[in-house]
């Protein structure tokens, strides 16, 4: 199954996370970059150069640890690609 399929069958979403006031959080690149930049650990693997790379870690770890805790998988290349695991 395709990735685009596990969307048309609700087995896939994207998503970001938004404030209280519902702004998205900065998590380092826009939704669909298809840089190495958009890979879930990008942060983790290579050093925050500035403050908004350091922002955009702690809100990827914040999505990773909610989604992982309410049994979604990732797609690493894509921070905002989850499948549901069962």
């Amino acid at each position: 199954m395709t990735r685009l399929d596990a969307h048309r069958n609700g087995g896939a979403i994207d998503l970001s996370v938004v404030d209280a006031k519902g702004r998205e959080l900065w998590m380092g690149t826009d939704h669909d970059d298809l840089t190495e930049r958009a890979a879930l650990d990008f942060f983790e693997t290579s050093a925050p150069r500035s403050a908004m790379d350091r922002e955009a870690r702690k809100n990827r770890r914040l999505l990773k640890r909610v989604m992982l805790s309410a049994g979604f998988l990732i797609y690493t290349p894509e921070w905002w690609h989850w499948s549901y695991a069962k």
